[in-house]
């Protein structure tokens, strides 16, 4: 079974807000047809970042279940944020509105969770940093007491 690839937020985070702040704004139909290397293209980033993230970052970003033919690209996958995704308007199992830009407060909402989430990994970051300095303070005062346990004994 395939490993699920993890990424940090923090290390993407450039590219996070580009992204979120693109699709969060961009008009209905391209929102619609975004592709990653379109949307690299547009915003003057890494291709295979791009992908990357909107592959990984799967709470924020939807892809299309099949990928569609495209006249530059070749086969390619569509990808919109979750949440115009999931305000879509439907007619008789068709879509008449690919999901309006989201409002201020939406995208301050999204800003405020990837912000939360660099914030997250970096506390733990520095906490894992901090247990290890604490580790090897509690080894070397163990070796230091068994240091002074074999010269006391030794001295008997």
């Amino acid at each position: 079974m395939a490993q699920k690839k993890t990424l940090s937020y923090s290390q993407h985070f450039e590219t996070l807000v580009a992204l979120v702040t693109h699709l969060a704004v961009v008009s209905g139909n391209e929102a619609d047809a975004a592709n990653a290397l379109k949307l690299a293209q547009r915003l003057g980033l890494d291709k295979q970042e791009v992908i990357s993230v909107l592959d990984n970052f799967k709470g924020l970003f939807r892809r299309t279940e099949k990928p569609y033919p495209t006249k530059n690209y070749g086969l390619q996958y569509k990808y919109s944020l979750q949440l115009r995704y999931a305000r879509r308007k439907y007619v008789d199992s068709n879509v008449v509105n690919a999901g309006e830009a989201l409002t201020n407060e939406e995208l301050l909402s999204l800003f405020t969770f990837i912000t939360n989430k660099v914030n997250e990994e970096q506390e733990t970051a520095r906490q894992a940093k901090e247990n290890k300095i604490t580790m090897i303070g509690v080894w070397v005062a163990a070796m230091l007491s068994l240091v002074s346990t074999v010269v006391s004994l030794y001295k008997s």
